[in-house]
């Protein structure tokens, strides 16, 4: 299996991540939210051999808070926090503004969760977040 990352400005080829090293790629995206004092998003993709599943995450670290979207061929979710906040954050998308509302930023610790579980488990969302389903 296979795990293809993007997430910085100019990245022309995607990182390669073994899904045992998925929670490092995790610090190091948070690390860089951090520095850059700016909410940070990522894509990473899943190839296991048919069409790619795909997780969308963000971290906003200074307040605990990120996303996590996933995108299969049983349809297209996104992690919620259950609130009916409609403002709008923006986060950084290899030097692109990614907007995200707010009823969709959820805890930091459960997007990690999310990014884990997908890495690790064939692509599945992780039961631990409450996701919604985007038409």
């Amino acid at each position: 299996m296979t795990i293809k990352a993007w997430y910085e400005v100019g990245q022309r080829d995607p990182e390669i991540i073994d899904p045992a090293h998925i929670a490092s790629f995790l610090d190091k995206v948070e690390a860089e939210a951090r520095e850059a004092d700016f909410p940070v998003a990522a894509n990473v993709e899943m190839h296991t051999g048919g069409q790619p599943l795909v997780l969308q995450f963000g971290v906003r670290p200074e307040v605990e808070l990120g996303f996590a979207s996933i995108i299969t061929d049983r349809g297209s979710f996104i992690g919620t926090n259950g609130t009916d906040a409609a403002n709008e954050v923006m986060y950084d998308y290899t030097g692109s503004e990614f907007p995200v509302e707010a009823r969709d930023e959820i805890a930091l610790a459960e997007v990690r969760r999310a990014v884990i579980e997908f890495a690790t488990n064939n692509g599945n969302r992780c039961e631990g977040v409450l996701w919604r389903e985007l038409t």
